[in-house]
């Protein structure tokens, strides 16, 4: 994961943020991976899915302000 992304204000030109950006194979990879854990998450009961889902939630809600602030920027606010 060499390369990355710059995320520049449409309203400013100022950078916003920079991003780690996969290569081709590795979001291949990703996705290979993705696949092969689908049948363990079919698997996966109601319960610990909503734990694992809630864990994902906790972590938006944690970076809020941040998400709020990019999100907000790149649409030249």
């Amino acid at each position: 994961m060499a390369s990355s992304v710059t995320i520049i204000s449409p309203a400013s030109g100022a950078v916003v943020a920079t991003h780690a950006q996969l290569s081709s194979v590795e979001a291949l990879d990703r996705v290979a991976a993705a696949k092969a854990a689908f049948p363990a998450w079919r698997k996966t009961t109601l319960d610990d899915r909503i734990a694992i889902v809630s864990k994902f939630v906790d972590a938006v809600v944690a970076d809020k302000e941040n998400i709020a602030v990019e999100l907000a920027t790149l649409i030249g606010r």
